[in-house]
């Protein structure tokens, strides 16, 4: 009995079964497609990729030999130290007009003294 065999007698759950069982391989055979479609899609992802790496490894040379030629960049002082020279030179802007209006002071008080 081990090696028993189940035989339908129906002839509609005969032509069931087939169905079904065809059904399964129609399954397996969409499946192993989309397997291959994705190891190709996948190669061609990893080529793309190796491509785009070697051209911005060359990308990267020859911008380096590019900045070889270039002179150097005078380095720039920083923002403060320019903020301090003109609040220096606002100040001294007012002290100079200070001044001025003092002496204009000056010279009518002795106008006026004369």
């Amino acid at each position: 009995m081990a090696n028993s065999l189940h035989v339908m007698r129906d002839y509609g759950s005969l032509l069931g079964g087939k169905r079904d069982l065809l059904l399964n391989e129609q399954s397996v055979i969409r499946i192993q497609k989309h397997i291959q479609t994705y190891k190709k899609l996948r190669k061609l992802e990893l080529l793309q990729k190796q491509t785009y790496k070697k051209v911005l490894k060359d990308m990267k040379e020859r911008v380096k030999k590019f900045e070889e030629f270039l002179p150097p960049l005078p380095t720039e002082q920083p923002v403060k130290g320019k903020e301090e020279k003109q609040k220096e030179t606002k100040e001294d802007i007012l002290e100079n007009e200070i001044q001025e209006i003092r002496m204009k002071l000056e010279r009518l008080t002795y106008e006026n003294k004369l």
